[in-house]
């Protein structure tokens, strides 16, 4: 009996859900990362550390993203050359980015804590970025989206608490800098900020112009350092790598970009329908992916049910300012609308179907599961019993089938692995007399396409 109180209490305690995440996110990246290795950007960056140790990352990425190194320094000295550390690391991260948008849904809705379980969770396995097994390079991506993640979550929490204001700001300006001046990927994020300072200032009990003025004093000192990055990267560091498209090409790539945004919010949840083939994995792979996704999408389920069995009266007896439904439409959106922007202004496109441009999504994640979790809370306003019970098997499923395909995705990754180490293994023994300089000349990489570009 006291064992069943305590698992109770574990259950509905505020680490309930961090814990929930982290076991998710070991289960979507974590099963094959022991058999895992180094991938296109990450060899290169392997091989500073091999050449010059963790210092040599200053001058290495000085001429792309100079403020960026000190997440490379710091997680290669911890792990040197070993792959299964970034690994890990990796999974790390990106768990706490996770956690970052959980806390910011209940720093802003708090009587809602379904939306931010089911947002939380989607963001945990979205299936539409396929570069987790490419460790070193995106420690640095994720690090930077936990950062302003946090940031965001910031601002809000120095509004709840005005006796710890002043260190709150302090805190979100500063991981807010720190992650635009990593990595210019989640500066559209910035559009929320003043959305979400409104929505949690309409709490409190101040006329319309009073929201204003105290708004834009919370406002101000995210706007100062904004202003202070856009300033030094587009007139002082201004485009080393890659070029602004002009206005008359940027009108043309309408159409593409919408069709985009629709790969990245919806689009990419098909990849949680299962294979029903094994294409060209063994068999008995395929029916450790099937078992996964249905023991996966098994355990969501239980714990949404004990989760959620009891929903909170203050979550039905939720106020005006606190509704969830419209807001967070708003929020979502403008997250959405204004993600891909960092990438489309130098001519780059978003793919859910390729290992590197994949990488676009990342901007998208927290705001389009985000709108999932709006549609989620919309049927969950339906007085049929039945439906909550779909909502939980809904997503059950698209969290037990994305699981399952980043098994499938990381299984892809481990056969390169294992075909480029055997690359190499034939160059020492079919050449072993090759000397530093010599230019090869190779014919055909289609065995090994993950290790194009700088790899």
């Amino acid at each position: 009996m006291k064992r069943k109180i305590l698992f109770t209490r574990l259950l509905h305690s505020n680490l309930a859900v961090p814990v929930l995440i982290l076991v998710i996110c070991g289960l979507a990246y974590g099963l094959l990362a022991p058999s895992l290795g180094f991938y296109w950007d990450d060899l290169p960056y392997a091989l500073v550390y091999n050449r010059f140790g963790p210092r040599g990352y200053i001058d290495f990425v000085a001429s792309d993203r100079p403020f960026s190194a000190w997440i490379f320094i710091g997680v290669s000295w911890l792990f040197g050359e070993q792959p299964l550390g970034y690994h890990i690391m990796m999974i790390f991260i990106y768990w706490l980015a996770a956690v970052m948008l959980w806390w910011l849904v209940r720093l802003v809705w708090p009587l809602h804590p379904s939306e931010a379980l089911w947002a939380a969770m989607l963001f945990a396995v979205y299936p539409g970025f396929l570069g987790h097994p490419q460790a070193i390079i995106y420690n640095h991506h994720f690090s930077s989206m936990a950062l302003y993640l946090f940031s965001l979550a910031a601002s809000v929490k120095a509004i709840k608490t005005p006796k710890t204001r002043f260190w709150w700001h302090f805190l979100g300006v500063m991981a807010m800098a720190l992650s635009q001046f990593s990595i210019e990927y989640y500066i559209g994020w910035e559009v929320i900020r003043p959305i979400v300072v409104w929505l949690v200032l309409g709490d409190q009990d101040i006329d319309r112009n009073g929201r204003l003025r105290r708004s834009f004093f919370q406002l101000l000192p995210y706007w100062m350092a904004t202003l202070g990055f856009l300033a030094w990267r587009l007139l002082i560091f201004q485009f080393p790598t890659y070029q602004p498209v002009s206005p008359l090409s940027f009108l043309d790539r309408r159409p593409s970009i919408v069709t985009q945004i629709f790969e990245a919010v919806f689009g990419a949840w098909g990849s949680a329908i299962p294979n029903l083939t094994r294409q060209d994995y063994s068999s008995s792979f395929w029916l450790v992916y099937l078992v996964l996704i249905v023991l996966a999408a098994a355990f969501v389920f239980f714990t949404l049910y004990v989760l959620t069995n009891e929903k909170g009266s203050s979550e039905k007896e939720a106020s005006t300012h606190s509704a969830f439904g419209l807001p967070a439409l708003v929020v979502s959106l403008a997250g959405i609308g204004f993600a891909g922007w960092p990438f489309w202004l130098v001519g780059l496109q978003l793919s859910i179907v390729s290992q590197f441009r994949s990488r676009f999504t990342l901007a998208f994640i927290p705001w389009a599961v985000l709108l999932l979790a709006v549609i989620l809370h919309t049927l969950s306003q339906s007085r049929a019993r039945w439906m909550r019970y779909f909502i939980m098997v809904l997503v059950s499923i698209l969290v037990g089938g994305s699981i399952g395909w980043h098994f499938w995705n990381a299984n892809y990754y481990r056969n390169q692995w294992v075909e480029i180490q055997r690359y190499f293994h034939q160059l020492v023994r079919r050449a072993p007399g090759l000397e530093a300089g010599t230019t090869l000349v190779v014919n055909d990489m289609r065995a090994i396409p993950i290790f194009e570009d700088d790899s």
